[in-house]
């Protein structure tokens, strides 16, 4: 009579010890992931002018100073990089890595309300593929180590899109207010907002009032849309119908796109962007199999969708290839691209939600959905072992051989040329000549609270060589020549960066000089380039 209980028990045993080892396969990827956000935060890669442009600004607006409340290239400032930056600014001396803690956060955020939103409305096995891809996907990581407004959309996104499918037309119409004002990007994900609220609405109300509450949430978008007057400036909006024409006519950057989108998703763009590498020999393989992945997951949700009404997950993947579609038109292959890609961070938050709603569908609408969990995992886990190998190992081995803002050594080369500004000043007033945006934005940014003035040189008319002054200096580039050549003019210190015995070097011009040389940055890489 025993007998019976002591085979159940004997035959839950090994489901039993599996599950234990699924969920702690899942723990140790969500929690390598937490890691691959805060592994050497303050310089993997370097920092950049960008992100310490936003630290002075907190300082400024902290010590009640004069602050421009408009970014270099004319938009207000985001909500939450400022906003955070300066709560947490009173409580840290200024260091790089709290410059890049509010996107860490948002990131953490973000992957916390995405597992909420899918698990509510679809299940727990759609939301915990949601968090797996949030947590996972490269340019979320990587994006959570840069101190920037775009960092920020895909938490803002997902808030939204949680509003659209909780059919809340004015809390969704504010939130994609909100989401504008953090990066105007932000206004390729209305039609997604709309297509899911309009399934939110049909699903709970019928066709009807659906489309009462769709025309609704269009008025409402339109005047969300008026803050686009006030957060951007004129030069950064524009729709070019001419090239969309050409876009719809030419397959090839149909074909292009699609690919450029995977690689966004794959990481192959980021690690481009970073790191200066990539996949390399690799790429083919991993596009292919990018593609395979995204058009047969796409393929049969569709198929499983199409034998149903139209509801919430209908109204999640239509509004996601609307998204993908006005993006590629109105956008273009340029915005998703490496060294651009952060014009696509708008594409994140439908893109999670969406590829949940198509493997839940996948597998059969269930709530475990342990194949489409088991297989989301294991892709997860190749992801950051791309990370791994392709960023974090990349940084580590060359410092990066993309931009030369985020070139790096162990120790962030700028702080270590800020640490050697300090000792040469002696704590006197002492004026700091910088070649460029990328130098002079940090160095201005940890000088806070001590008698060191910044200049930022490529904004100077040409002019001699400014005497007594400190000159830091890109080794090797066009101004580092000229000073070298300068007479009185003395190398005071050497900066390497992985890779680089000379990355960076500190000059000090001579106390008078009657040198014709003029003392402006003509180089390649000039102050207003690739700014966020």
């Amino acid at each position: 009579m025993d007998s019976a209980p002591e085979q159940g028990a004997a035959g839950a045993r090994p489901a039993s010890i599996a599950r234990i080892c699924a969920w702690t396969a899942i723990g140790a990827t969500l929690a390598l992931a937490l890691v691959f956000r805060v592994i050497g935060l303050g310089h993997l890669p370097g920092i950049n002018g960008d992100e310490a442009w936003y630290g002075v600004l907190a300082e400024k607006i902290a010590a009640g100073a004069s602050a421009s409340w408009r970014t270099p290239t004319g938009n207000l400032p985001g909500p939450f990089q400022l906003g955070l930056l300066l709560l947490l600014q009173p409580f840290f001396d200024p260091d790089f890595a709290l410059l890049r803690l509010p996107s860490l956060l948002s990131s953490i955020a973000a992957m916390g309300l995405g597992w909420w939103i899918v698990r509510h409305f679809f299940g727990a096995g759609a939301g915990l593929i949601a968090l797996l891809l949030l947590a996972t996907m490269p340019v979320t990581i990587a994006y959570a180590r840069f101190g920037w407004d775009p960092s920020h959309v895909p938490l803002i996104g997902l808030a939204a899109a949680g509003c659209a499918l909780a059919n809340r037309p004015l809390l969704c119409a504010i939130a994609f207010a909100i989401a504008l004002v953090t990066h105007a990007t932000s206004i390729f994900i209305a039609p997604f907002l709309t297509l899911a609220l309009l399934g939110a609405a049909r699903e709970q109300e019928g066709w009807r009032p659906a489309l009462r509450h769709a025309g609704l949430f269009s008025l409402l978008l339109i005047l969300a849309l008026a803050v686009m007057t006030v957060t951007i400036s004129g030069g950064n909006a524009s729709v070019q119908p001419a090239a969309i024409a050409e876009r719809l006519a030419d397959p090839r950057q149909w074909i292009a796109f699609l690919m450029l989108y995977g690689r966004l998703l794959s990481g192959d763009t980021v690690y481009m962007f970073v790191a200066g590498t990539g996949f390399g020999a690799l790429r083919p393989l991993v596009d292919v199999t990018t593609m395979v992945l995204l058009c047969g997951l796409t393929a049969l949700g569709l198929r499983s969708l199409s034998r149903r009404g139209f509801g919430r997950e209908a109204g999640v993947v239509a509004g996601w290839l609307a998204t993908l579609l006005g993006f590629f038109l109105v956008a273009g292959n340029g915005a998703i691209m490496p060294h651009f890609e952060r014009y696509a961070m708008c594409l994140i938050a439908p893109s999670t939600l969406a590829l949940a709603v198509l493997a839940r569908e996948i597998g059969g609408r269930r709530e475990r959905l342990t194949f489409p969990v088991a297989a989301t995992a294991l892709i997860a886990a190749l992801l950051l072992a791309g990370f791994w190998q392709h960023y974090i190992r990349a940084l580590e081995m060359s410092g990066s051989l993309s931009h030369r803002a985020f070139q790096t050594g162990p120790v962030e080369p700028k702080q270590e040329a800020f640490d050697a500004i300090l000792a040469e000043s002696g704590g006197r007033p002492t004026g700091v000549m910088a070649e460029d945006w990328w130098l002079a934005w940090p160095i201005a940014y940890l000088a806070a609270g001590h008698a060191i003035d910044v200049t930022d040189v490529s904004t100077l008319p040409p002019g001699p060589v400014v005497p007594g002054r400190l000159w830091l200096t890109f080794a090797g580039s066009e101004l580092d020549r000229r000073l070298a050549a300068t007479p009185g003019t003395v190398l005071r210190q050497t900066i390497a960066g992985t890779g680089r015995p000379a990355l960076l070097h500190l000059w000090r011009s001579a106390r008078s000089s009657h040198s014709p040389m003029r003392a402006t940055n003509q180089s390649g890489e000039s102050a207003s380039a690739r700014r966020a």
